[in-house]
């Protein structure tokens, strides 16, 4: 009887010894798998171009491209990357040279290792949302630093450590360059000379002669012209053999950058020309009590020996204190 019941703790205890040592196994096999969890992460450098498309445009009747506007990079800029359909990053860059240039260099990304072929989105975020409409700025410099939002894709290889990405802003501007003081944009008073929009826009101005103009969203600069120009001053002409007039003009045109005076003839009803030898020179009337009276166009900067401005000539090509109205006559 003894030597039996002297079985039953050795059994116990090797029954012990066994179920602690399943324990064990389940542990190391808990935390293997746990390991193979970890997605592996790669470090990548991407070189950043903003496109140099941004063209100023010019808006009337020509629509002309004149020139274009480059956006920089500045210090501190963040390059953010999306997967597809994310709406949030999942790593950011930062800028790392390239500050004041078109081009830029961003380091200290991690891209996930699974995300091998997919195509990436990468965006540098404003630092201030749009609401539609217009947005009124200080100054073109302002809404590039405030409302500017960038973006591109480029296509994602796990066996690559350097990508480079071409840059589009989604937002428009529209700059307005202009004397004159009270400028209405559909039918309001603007405050503002500079605009940032990131929707297609519709604009009207009595001041600035746009009607339902077309603006649309996404990497350009619209840009109106409009001026206006006074002349003014004294006068004293002979309109007879005994009767002389006296007294003070003033005259106001608006013009843009492209209008030549040949344009500006054809617009105001006032302002004609006249052959005298080879040369259409420019008379503007003026209207008395006496009978109308009209005078020549006369520049100091011009060209021809009497000073006479063509037609061909910009009225912004000559500068506007030089204008001068000479040899008032009566107008036949």
């Amino acid at each position: 009887m003894k030597k039996r019941f002297l079985l039953i703790p050795v059994l116990a205890a090797v029954m012990l010894s066994t179920s602690c040592s399943k324990d064990d196994n389940n542990v190391d096999t808990k935390e293997v798998n746990n390991q193979t969890e970890v997605k592996k992460t790669n470090s990548i450098t991407i070189t950043a171009k903003k496109k140099s498309s941004i063209s100023k445009v010019a808006l009337g009747d020509k629509n002309i491209v004149e020139n274009k506007y480059e956006e920089v990079f500045s210090q501190g800029d963040v390059l953010s990357l999306f997967l597809p359909e994310a709406t949030k990053p999942f790593t950011t860059l930062t800028l790392s040279e390239g500050a004041g240039s078109t081009s830029a260099t961003f380091i200290d990304g991690e891209m996930p290792a699974d995300a091998n072929g997919q195509t990436i989105t990468a965006r540098i975020l404003p630092s201030a949302t749009l609401s539609d409409g217009l947005q009124g700025c200080g100054s073109l410099a302002d809404a590039v630093s405030t409302y500017a939002s960038l973006k591109g894709t480029f296509t994602y290889d796990n066996a690559q450590s350097t990508f480079s990405v071409t840059l589009d802003d989604e937002v428009s501007y529209f700059v307005i360059e202009t004397n004159i003081e009270d400028v209405d944009i559909n039918g309001n008073n603007a405050e503002s000379r500079v605009f940032a929009f990131n929707t297609n826009q519709t604009i009207s101005s009595t001041a600035l002669g746009l009607s339902e103009q077309e603006l649309v969203a996404g990497g350009r600069v619209y840009v109106k012209n409009k001026y206006s120009l006074t002349l003014s001053g004294s006068y004293a002409a002979e309109i007879g053999p005994d009767d002389d007039v006296f007294g003070a003009y003033l005259y106001t045109i608006e013009y843009d950058d492209d209008d030549t005076w040949g344009d500006i003839v054809n617009k105001y009803d006032w302002i004609y020309t006249q052959d005298v030898f080879d040369f259409s020179t420019i008379y503007f009337v003026y209207s008395t009590e006496k009978g109308d009276i009209q005078t020549q166009l006369k520049h100091k900067n011009a060209t021809d020996e009497y000073k006479r401005v063509s037609t061909s000539t910009k009225v912004a090509d000559l500068v506007s204190d030089g204008y001068s109205f000479e040899e008032w006559e009566q107008k036949y």
